[in-house]
């Protein structure tokens, strides 16, 4: 009898861990599924007036032409300078107000920078860098690049860069930037964020572009982008703990990244 009691005992034991734990996962997907769509929706916004500003750029004939003339007098150069602020002028609203900034460059050595002080680069300085090089290897793509804080940023950058190309020929004749600052980006997030609930945004090499944990900034994470694709593939909510996962910024031509809470 008293051995009867003791495994009825232990049975209801085992039965109320298990549903409370089934309780607990249930309630903390849900939760974060609901803090991650408002998240995703952040970034989708975002994408979207990064990619309606660069179709605005590449289908601008005075931007073009300013970016590929070449050996003019200092009047024609004035006039270019003009022309061509008046356009970015009009284009930069689109992503203005996300504090992001807006630069083109063109391979005749002219660079229009709409907010310099956000990021005070050279031509040549943007020219040589890597994320440039990047972007005339994949000029049909457009790319999200993280800079890590050095001598060429005082602070961690996300830089969405894509090629600007002359679609008669293929030639490219320029490279069109859309920087924004990590600590701009962590804006569309933060909010959802606690000491339980860490944000990881990791691009398609598995390196954490932006996350609540500054510490993380810039390590690379190839576990938590093969568990991100498990979860993706196997279509489930959570997987070790780990609530949700979405990729983002993930339209066609684009190289994706993808959040994890």
């Amino acid at each position: 009898m008293v051995i009867s009691i003791v495994a009825v005992s232990l049975l209801i034991t085992v039965s109320s861990i298990r549903m409370s734990s089934n309780l607990f996962m249930e309630t903390f997907s849900i939760s974060n599924t609901k803090s991650l769509e408002q998240i995703e929706k952040q970034f989708e916004a975002y994408s979207f007036a990064v990619v309606s500003a660069m179709n605005d750029v590449q289908n601008n004939g005075t931007i073009k032409k300013v970016l590929t003339q070449k050996n003019q007098n200092t009047i024609e150069t004035s006039k270019s300078y003009f022309d061509i602020g008046k356009q970015m002028e009009r284009i930069y609203p689109t992503i203005e107000s996300y504090e992001a900034n807006m630069i083109v460059l063109g391979n005749n050595e002219r660079l229009y920078n709409m907010n310099y002080s956000n990021w005070p680069v050279s031509w040549q300085g943007l020219r040589n860098h890597q994320i440039t090089q990047n972007s005339f290897n994949r000029p049909s793509t457009l790319l999200y690049q993280f800079i890590p804080s050095t001598l060429f940023t005082d602070e961690p950058m996300i830089v969405a860069t894509k090629a600007l190309v002359e679609r008669s020929t293929g030639e490219i004749y320029g490279v069109l930037y859309f920087p924004i600052r990590e600590s701009q980006l962590k804006d569309f997030y933060e909010g959802y964020t606690s000491t339980e609930n860490q944000v990881l945004l990791i691009n398609d090499k598995g390196k954490v572009v932006s996350s609540n944990n500054e510490e993380l900034i810039g390590d690379e994470s190839i576990d938590v982008l093969t568990l991100a694709k498990e979860v993706e593939s196997e279509e489930i909510e959570f997987k070790m703990f780990m609530s949700l996962i979405r990729t983002i910024c993930s339209c066609r031509n684009t190289c994706q990244l993808t959040i994890c809470i």
